[in-house]
């Protein structure tokens, strides 16, 4: 871990090792979060260097790319204590040459996709995280991580926010995030 002073604010580099697959779609941006042992040192902003791991050849390729934490979800339902999800930026100097780096349509369809989901499991205010509602996103083929992802997004736009054992939701809020550019 590499420190550096960003305003009185210390910020960690933080070292992770990543196999080739996983690398492949971070790079592309497919996949934007990391599942890490908690060990409490992650914050919001610091910056997390991906470094690809062959494990035929037992050691590092060589690529490498970094990305700023930009959330780090707490007491996230379903997930051991001992692990963290980290929402991870995408990187633009690492995107392929034909995708435009200012969108990412796959985190943009899936947070919208989940969000219509949502709305239909919106309940005197509160969204209710049942099974049946996680069968229904999983028959759309979004993982628990897409859906974690998908609620992080929709909290950090202020749409929804989450309380203790549920996410609170806003008639007023989701319809905003269906009219609005923010996706």
């Amino acid at each position: 871990m590499i420190k550096s002073d960003d305003f009185n604010h210390t910020h960690i580099i933080h070292k992770l090792k990543i196999l080739l697959q996983d690398f492949e779609q971070a790079i592309t941006g497919i996949k934007n979060f990391e599942q890490i042992n908690d060990n409490g040192d992650y914050q919001v902003n610091d910056l997390l260097v991906l470094k690809e791991w062959d494990p035929d050849t037992e050691g590092f390729t060589g690529r490498e790319a970094a990305r700023r934490i930009r959330h780090v979800p707490k007491n996230v339902p379903c997930l051991n204590s001992e692990y963290a999800i980290l929402d991870i930026e995408e990187n633009q100097s690492d995107m392929p040459d034909n995708q435009d780096p200012g969108e990412s349509v796959m985190s943009e369809s899936i947070e919208l996709c989940i969000a219509r989901l949502l709305l239909s499991a919106y309940q005197n205010g509160r969204v209710v995280l049942t099974i049946s509602l996680i069968t229904r996103i999983r028959h759309e083929q979004y993982s628990m991580y897409d859906l974690i992802s998908a609620l992080y997004s929709l909290e950090k736009l202020n749409y929804i926010r989450s309380s203790h054992d549920c996410w609170i939701i806003t008639k007023k809020g989701i319809d905003h995030f269906f009219r609005s550019g923010d996706r």
